[in-house]
């Protein structure tokens, strides 16, 4: 996320970048950023996810947490044999940890 840095501590930062076959969207979030805003952002997140997968339906999409953000990241597949291909993308990444009661939500 080196080409969206600002000085600003306390601002989300979003970068898309194209990466293999489809996108990676990472946001990285303030260290100090509450609850409410944490889930704003998922629920934004999530939006997104679910506009990619209308317009897309064969794309895979799945989330990860990493350090202090979330990535979204959005396989192109071009049928049935390429989703086969690529399931490995939605095992254990496609899950977000709860930052309130640790639980594990799971997003389609």
């Amino acid at each position: 996320m080196n080409k969206y840095e600002t000085s600003d501590k306390h601002a989300i930062q979003y970068d898309l970048r194209a990466e293999g076959n489809g996108w990676v969207l990472h946001v990285k979030l303030p260290e100090d950023l509450g609850f409410r805003d944490r889930s704003t952002v998922l629920d934004w997140l999530r939006g997104y996810q679910q506009n990619v997968k209308k317009q897309h339906p064969t794309w895979l999409t799945a989330f990860r947490v990493v350090g202090n953000g979330y990535v979204l990241q959005m396989q192109k597949t071009g049928g049935v044999r390429d989703l086969a291909d690529a399931v490995g993308l939605t095992t254990q990444e496609d899950r977000i940890r709860g930052d309130r009661n640790r639980t594990t939500l799971k997003y389609a």
